[in-house]
């Protein structure tokens, strides 16, 4: 493989992507800034091998090849990421952007040292576009939380303190405050507390007559039945007597 076509591949991969971007064609840029990242890959794994040894006999140096070409080639990939709202995928890929500066940040060449700062500048911007769009992200997740589960935490906590303090400066009740009497006591109206009570206890012979009969006077009996009281004997015996015999007959 020519070594100068490895040079042109890598180069117009990145142009490639950079068109397909301000064309709002963000699935072939990540493609062409994809294809570039490869060959710088293999580039950089052969370092010192003739390729290598031939782009640099060329006029390249490392930090335009690893430098400036491979920043520019994630630059172009975070871009496309930031347009499909990858927000979190962009800002991963602006750290291998940062990995493949920092080495050559401090270089002693004046024009690379700008080219691969302003790179740099770039690639900071980029990743402030991306906290503030993941910032607007976590707001609107918040939000749709607290409407999905019915109102505000921090609402209803303010609320529970005015409440706490409106409760703190309430007046106490003052302390003369006397309560209302009780009703008066209603006594029953067939006692009185301050009658003695007094219980009659009945008499034997109240107990043993029922009530409604009078006693039965044998002293005074009428004067027939003592007259003839002897014939009702005699009779009563005879009819005795003879009940008797027509049993034993």
């Amino acid at each position: 493989l020519r070594a100068d076509l490895v040079e042109l591949m890598i180069a117009c991969s990145n142009n490639a992507g950079t068109c397909c971007i301000q064309l709002g064609k963000f699935r072939e840029a990540k493609a062409f800034a994809k294809n570039a990242l490869l060959l710088l890959d293999a580039l950089y794994k052969k370092r010192g091998k003739n390729i290598h040894t031939i782009l640099l006999q060329g006029g390249l140096t490392d930090v335009k090849l690893f430098g400036e070409w491979r920043c520019k080639s994630y630059l172009l990939m975070s871009k496309t990421d930031m347009q499909n709202s990858d927000y979190e995928g962009a800002v991963e890929t602006l750290k291998r952007a940062k990995e493949a500066l920092e080495p050559f940040l401090s270089g002693s060449n004046v024009e690379v040292t700008k080219a691969v700062r302003t790179m740099d500048i770039e690639r900071k911007r980029l990743l402030s576009v991306c906290r503030m769009h993941q910032k607007q992200e976590l707001k609107k997740d918040k939000a749709r939380a607290a409407a999905m589960f019915g109102g505000k935490p921090k609402t209803k906590a303010k609320a529970k303190g005015n409440a706490k303090a409106n409760t703190k400066r309430s007046p106490p009740p003052p302390a003369n405050k006397r309560s209302p009497p009780p009703p008066p006591r209603v006594d029953s109206p067939l006692t009185d507390p301050t009658e003695p009570v007094t219980q009659t206890e009945p008499q034997p012979e109240e107990m043993n007559t029922p009530k409604g009969v009078e006693e039965y006077d044998y002293e005074h009996e009428p004067a027939w039945y003592q007259e003839h009281q002897e014939a009702l004997i005699v009779t009563s015996l005879v009819g005795v007597l003879g009940v008797m015999g027509a049993m034993l007959w």
